[in-house]
């Protein structure tokens, strides 16, 4: 894999059955649509990463390791899957994986 290659978690619209983050990304996945969006696993290049933070209908989250909290709208969506506002991505992603194993972080 190329070094300029970045991994990201990406919430957004699923249009016709496909994650509008996978428009950016060199692959990715997709364990739940919910609601008709998903939160989307993309690796991506430094300009796709660049387009799709550009995107209104997506939001792109930090690195797994940044810490910081996932956004309101994340967790408001997917409340019903124990995401609560305030907690980080790694809590999420492991709440997450009680649901569906593609999930896991990876630590």
């Amino acid at each position: 894999m190329h070094l300029d290659h970045k991994r990201r978690w990406v919430f957004g619209p699923v249009i016709d059955g496909m994650p509008v983050a996978m428009d950016y990304a060199s692959s990715g996945e997709w364990p739940m649509i919910v609601d008709g969006y998903a939160l989307t696993f993309c690796v991506m290049n430094a300009h796709q990463l660049r387009a799709a933070r550009k995107d209104t209908r997506l939001t792109v989250l930090p690195s797994l390791h940044a810490g910081v909290a996932i956004p309101d709208s994340l967790a408001d969506h997917h409340a019903r899957y124990g995401l609560k506002r305030g907690m980080s991505l790694h809590d999420a992603l492991c709440a997450l994986a009680v649901h569906h194993h593609a999930f896991e972080p990876e630590d």
